[in-house]
């Protein structure tokens, strides 16, 4: 039989092996508590770059909202821009001006599926047949009246199939380029859908 290891008990009387048992455990609990520190900062320092990184892309995301609804509208002035010179040198009225009312029953009927191939159609009907009031001899061939409601913008396309010589009449007018203006917009819209 062997004999028991023999043990040296330290002054408070607990073996030898119990107290570097001790110290590897309080040197553990210190380097836990410096490992929880770490990760806390870590964790931290990721929190605010998350909260940064979502920061930017709320930011990001309603600059794209901003710059889509600006080409939106850039690319529905220049339909409106288009709209107006072509009804201008149609129906003769060199001296009218964009204004409010105009602007607004335009984009009325873009927003209501109107294209620039339903615009050029209602102008051309409404040169070609517009009411004259019998006793003042007033034309009633206004942009804004042709665009005011989708009624009035229809009416005007059905007269366009009574034009005989459409391509003549633009002619005419001088409105070759403004009408080349308003096509290029619709081939445009076709290619980008």
């Amino acid at each position: 039989m062997s004999e028991p290891a023999l043990r040296l008990l330290e002054d408070d009387g607990t073996p030898e092996e119990i107290a570097r048992l001790r110290e590897i455990i309080a040197d553990l609990q210190r380097q836990v508590a410096s490992l929880k520190r770490m990760l806390q900062a870590a964790f931290d320092e990721a929190k605010i770059k998350d909260d940064t990184i979502a920061k930017y892309h709320r930011e990001n995301t309603g600059l794209k909202t901003r710059l889509i609804r600006q080409e939106k509208q850039d690319a529905q002035d220049e339909v409106v821009s288009a709209v107006f010179d072509f009804w201008q040198l149609m129906t003769v009225h060199p001296r009218a001006k964009l204004g409010a009312a105009r602007t607004k029953a335009i984009n009325g009927r873009i927003r209501e599926g109107a294209t620039p191939r339903d615009f050029f159609k209602a102008i051309v009907g409404a040169a070609y047949d517009s009411y004259v009031h019998p006793e003042t001899g007033k034309r009633y061939d206004d942009l804004e009246l042709i665009c005011r409601n989708e009624s009035n913008l229809e009416a005007r396309i059905e007269r366009f199939y009574l034009v005989p010589d459409v391509r003549q009449m633009v002619g005419d007018a001088g409105a070759i380029d403004a009408a080349r203006a308003l096509m290029d917009l619709e081939r445009a819209r076709r290619a980008d859908a």
